[in-house]
Formats: C-alpha cells, structure tokens, sequence
C-alpha cells in the first residue's frame, strides 16, 4: 500500500512539476514575443534614423553647394566692387579736373 502512495506522490509532484514549467514557458513566450515586437520596434527606429542620416546628408550637400555659390559671388561682387570704386574715383578726380579748367 506505501507504494502505491509513493507512487501517486510522486505522480502528483511531476504532475505539478509540468503544471509550474507550462506555466513558466508561458512567462517565457510572453518574453519572447515583447522582445520580438521590441525587436521590431528598434528595426523600424533604426530605419527611420537611416532615411533621416540620408536626408540630412542630401541637405548638407545642398548647403555646401549654396555656400560654394555664395562664396564665388562673394568674390565676383567684391572685385566689380572694386571695380566700380575705381570708377568712381575716375570720375571724382574728371570731375574736379573740369572744374578747376573752367573758369
């Protein structure tokens, strides 16, 4: 008779071992699946940080070129500038020349 009790305690210990680990490995899926969607999450992050890196690499080319265009009509503006100073001080100088011709 003892033995059929150690036999049925033991068969309800497993019984209740295999209750604990379904119960453990649903503790573990519900892991695994907030780490897959967490996992997913993080792809979609990493390619939306991608397009943004590219998109901002496109407009930091784009002022590049603005800057390189404005420099080069930087130098075009400040050598007419000295062009026209020069100019003016022909005219200045005609201008006062006639004046003290004329009496």
């Amino acid at each position: 008779m003892t033995l059929g009790l150690v036999r049925k305690s033991r068969y309800e210990e497993l019984r209740k071992q295999v209750e604990e680990l379904k119960a453990y490995m649903k503790v573990l899926t519900s892991d695994v699946e907030k780490l897959r969607k967490e996992a997913r999450e993080l792809r979609n992050e990493v390619k939306v940080s991608k397009q943004k890196i590219s998109q901002l690499q496109g407009e930091t080319n784009n002022l590049r070129f603005q800057r390189e265009e404005l420099t080069n009509f930087v130098e075009i503006l400040t050598k007419e500038r000295g062009v026209f100073q020069q100019i003016i001080q022909n005219l200045s100088q005609s201008a006062r020349k006639q004046k003290r011709t004329k009496p």
